[in-house]
This record gives structure tokens, sequence and C-alpha cells, in this order.
């Protein structure tokens, strides 16, 4: 039986993957009906950003290909912010975008703006298909290449090439993840003997790292070698093993000699492993993706392999504890000493609420399981510090690109993704405020999600640094907007709390309520988050934060 390019296209992305992400709208229709007819659900959401913002998360939870289906024009370029955020974070997606009908191309047609040229330049690649016969083709190959590539890939399609009827369709076997590269043997080696000739080494873990959470673990717990996770790899090693130290971070990151970096770029959260901040230590640096492997700081030892497979072979190469006697240990001591002091932050019953406290509420109410979406300015600082997880894949926020507003629409795509798993989303008044009218898609799509807003009324991290810097507050105040009311208002269920001894048994009950819930807290404006403080916001010329940037300027003065 003939089909046409759209029924080939809703089939195809049937085949990658079981949800849909979208909005419809006029270039795409042909295909959004088609969609109908198969096992994949349409997840509609009331903005394209949320849309892909929803898919990202959605591969990220799985691991999977994600999939976002968008109209042309305006669809396209609301859908650019996410494909764009889905960049840095390496996160496989396939966007498919609808396009005028050929017979109409460069004649000014409705909706007709050139959508690859924008975004070629964030997209691992961007396809138009001209023919019926090769949609299923052309989508097979761009989502080969997301998965491959880690990226979004963008497959436009004109209206008139969905109505047409395939002749002679060009099957192609669905792509089912990347084709990896295997790490040389005298790399492997190279790294062993690094590692066995350090006295200070400590491994920090990236995004690469969250599928070898089992093989990181054996290996730290064979060579005592201590762990920093960041933002991309909370949970991978979760802060109950005794050598993850994140609150040993600085004297980590001050003291050691040898840097295993596992799928870790050497990006702004790490100094860009300028030798102002690490001197002359060694790095050893393992990831699948060649380009992190050249950028900023060509490491002494380069692997290009996966994370799980050479740190399994390292651990076969490495009998005992590496390191100086005391170097693993002192860094714990200190990690726990810093944990303590943030604990009593976090059970702390100030008024007005601290953030650190609304972040123990969020700790005390979720399981190791649960999957933690952070998204704001201060919010983001405070959570990514405050809220533990021990999911691998387990904690999401605006990541390098610091795109805030993701909060809502990841915390819909994770639960729609893992259905049996707490969300919990944590984040700022400002923040929640780019995609709050999605809060009703979350109602709609049945996504069990609860999300935690700490309310200052203010765009805090700004405002802090205007104070700091330029005397004076400028479009930072925002007007105090009650969440409560707008969830109940959008069919949620919301609730507003400022009495922190009724802090913790309100955050308790959202989780345990089924459905979407808002937990509106009045937060103390006046509490300065870890970004705020280290100038985050001020963006120093040479580094991202005040201390690296002061490094820096010595080092380059000689």
């Amino acid at each position: 039986m003939a089909k046409t390019g759209a029924e080939l296209a809703a089939e195809s992305l049937a085949d990658l993957t079981e949800r849909v992400y979208g909005l419809c709208g006029g270039h795409i229709q042909p295909i959004w009906d088609a969609v109908a007819d198969t096992d994949a659900s349409i997840i509609d959401t009331r903005d394209e950003r949320a849309a892909v913002h929803g898919a990202h998360a959605d591969a990220e939870v799985t691991g999977d290909l994600g999939v976002a289906l968008v109209t042309a024009g305006p669809g396209f370029t609301n859908a650019l912010t996410g494909i764009a955020n889905a960049s840095t974070f390496g996160t496989p997606l396939l966007i498919v975008t609808g396009y005028p009908p050929v017979p109409q191309f460069d004649r000014g047609a409705l909706q007709s703006i050139p959508h690859r040229d924008m975004s070629e330049a964030v997209t691992v690649t961007d396809r138009t298909v001209y023919e019926a016969d090769r949609v299923r083709e052309y989508l097979f190959e761009a989502a080969a290449a997301a998965l491959d590539e880690r990226g979004p890939a963008v497959v436009e399609i004109p209206t008139d090439v969905l109505r047409a009827t395939a002749t002679r369709v060009r099957d192609r076997q669905v792509p089912t993840g990347p084709t990896d590269p295997a790490a040389p043997e005298d790399a492997i080696a190279g790294a062993a003997d690094a590692l066995r000739d350090a006295d200070r080494p400590v491994a920090v873990l990236g995004r690469g790292s969250r599928d070898a959470a089992a093989e990181i673990r054996a290996f730290v717990e064979s060579t005592a070698v201590p762990v920093l996770t960041t933002a991309g790899s909370k949970g991978v090693v979760p802060e109950s093993n005794d050598y993850c130290v994140p609150g040993a971070r600085g004297d980590a990151m001050g003291e050691a000699d040898c840097y295993l970096l596992l799928g870790k770029r050497l990006d702004f959260t790490l100094g860009y492993g300028s030798p102002a901040v690490y001197g002359d230590a060694t790095f050893v640096q393992v990831d699948v993706d060649a380009d992190a492997l050249r950028r900023n700081r060509t490491p002494d030892v380069a692997v290009r392999g996966t994370v799980p497979s050479v740190v399994s072979a390292l651990t076969d190469r490495l009998d005992g504890p590496l390191g100086v006697p005391g170097w693993a240990e002192g860094l714990q001591t200190t990690h726990e000493d810093r944990a303590a002091r943030l604990t009593e932050r976090k059970t702390a019953d100030d008024t007005p609420i601290h953030p650190y406290r609304v972040c123990g509420a969020i700790e005390r109410a979720i399981d190791d399981d649960a999957i933690v979406i952070c998204d704001g300015g201060d919010a983001l600082s405070f959570g990514r510090v405050a809220i533990p997880t021990a999911n691998p894949r387990g904690y999401l926020d605006p990541g390098p690109l610091g795109c805030l507003g993701v909060g809502l629409p990841f915390a819909i795509g994770a639960s729609l993704a893992q259905r049996e798993t707490d969300v919990v989303c944590f984040t700022g008044d400002g923040s929640l405020g780019f995609n709050l009218a999605d809060l009703e898609t979350a109602v709609r799509q049945e996504a069990d999600v609860t999300i935690v807003v700490a309310n200052n009324a203010a765009w805090n991290i700004e405002r802090y640094d205007q104070l700091e810097n330029y005397d004076r507050e400028v479009g930072s105040e925002l007007g105090h907007v009650a969440f409560d009311e707008v969830a109940a208002g959008l069919g949620a269920d919301g609730v507003s709390v400022s009495d922190p001894a009724a802090l913790d048994e309100t955050v308790e009950r959202a989780v345990e309520t089924d459905g979407p819930v808002v937990v509106d807290v009045p937060v103390d404006t006046e509490a300065v988050s870890p970004d705020a403080a280290n100038g985050l916001a001020r963006v120093p010329e040479y580094q991202p934060l005040d201390a690296w940037d002061d490094a820096e300027r010595e080092y380059r003065q000689g």
C-alpha cells in the first residue's frame, strides 16, 4: 500500500521513540495527524521551547533519543533555544520541522525563514527532504548522527513532500545507539602509569560518566581515589560514598597533582584547565569525543574511548590504593566537616526561610532514585550544592548555556519518561515564569511532578551583583506572584508555606501527592548564594569566578 511522506515520517518517529514532544501547526499537520495512528504518544505543549526541553529531559533520564516535532517559522525559532541548550549538553535529539511547499520557495511564503542557516551552528546535522521516497532514510540518518555525535539533529520537510505519495521507499535499519571507539591499550597503560605515579590523584566526573556508575564505584573502592562530581554527574558516585568529597572541592582542586577526567570537558567549570589554576599538575582525560580531548589544555594522557570500558581496564591494571597515605582521608574529613555545617543550615528554622532550608526539606522528602531538577540563578546555586541524589541520571539543571526556564518542561519530560520515579523541581520564581503556562501541560499529560519555588520576587543573583558592583538595583526586582494560586488556576494543586516548622511536612505531602503540585515558599531575599559570592554573575574577564580570575591575571603578568 502506497504511503505519504507524512505517514512514513510518523512511522519512523514511532520506531525511534515512545513519545513525540511538540506543538501542532499547519506546516506539520500531516505528520501530526499521522503520528496519532502510531504507537507513539504525542506530548503536546504550549510552547515549542517547552517541547524541545521536554524531549531533552526525556533523553537525559532514559539515555535514549529524544524527539520533538515543531512547525515552521516562529515554531522553529521558539524551538531554537532548546536546540542550542541540548547542543551544549551533548544530548541526542531529533527535531523534525515543517517548511513551506517547494513551489513557494523564495517567494515570501507564510512562516518562511531559513531554519538551517540559524541552527547549523548548534546541530550535528541539518537536512531538508525533497522527496517523499527518502523521508525514512533522512530521519534515520539524522537520528544516527544525533546518537553518534551526541547532539541535536534537525530535519525539515516541506509540506507538499509530506502530502506526496512515496513510490520507491529506501528503507533503513532503525539506529539503536552510538558506535563508539575502543580505547588503545597504550593509552590505557599511560593513564594507569600517570595515576600510579601521582601523590594526590583526584577523579572529576562529567556527563560522559553517567553510564559508568558501577565501574567508577568499583574503581574508587579499589584505588581510594577521591571523587568530585559535577552538575552533569551527580549521583554517579553518591555523597554517601566515603570517596565522594564535594565538600572538599576547593582543597582537592588546589592540592591535587593528577586529575583523572572521566567524560568531563575542560570548560569554564574547571577553569579551562589553565596553569594559573592547576600549575603543572598532570591531566588524564577520558572521553569518546575527540574534540573534548583537544580543547583548552592538551592532556598529558588522552584516552579516547567509553568511560565504562576505560575505567574497568584501569581498575584491572591498578592494584590497591593510590596516592600518599592520608590524602583521601584528609579530604574526607574536610568534606564531612563542611557537610555537617551545611546540614545545620538545611535544618535551621530561621524566618524568613533560607533557600538551604528549602533544599533540606526536599532532600528529606525524596528517595535515593528521585530525579531532581534545579533551575534559576540563586535557586540553582543553592540546590546544586545542597540537594543530593544517588541516581546517575537523576539530576538536571540549565547546563553550560545557563538556560533558565528549563525546570518545569524538564520535569514534565522526566516524569513522562520515568513514571515510577519521583520528580522534584527546585526553581526560582523568575525561572518558573519562562514556561509557567506549561503547568497546564503537566496537568493534561498527568505528569507527577513537584515544583518547589524559592520565591524572593527578584532576579536575585543579578540583584546582588548590581548592589555589589553598581551600587543600585535596576530591573532586578519582580512583583510578588502567588504561585500556589496560579497553579490552581492552571488546574494543578498549589500550596504556600512561610512557616519553617511546616515546611518539611508540606514538601513531603506534595511529593506523595499524584499529579503536579506547586509549593510556593517565600524565601530570604538577602540570602547570598555560592555563585553570587564567587562573582559568577559579574562575568570576570578571564575566568568565571573571581578567585580564578585573580590567579589568571597574576599568571599572565608573569
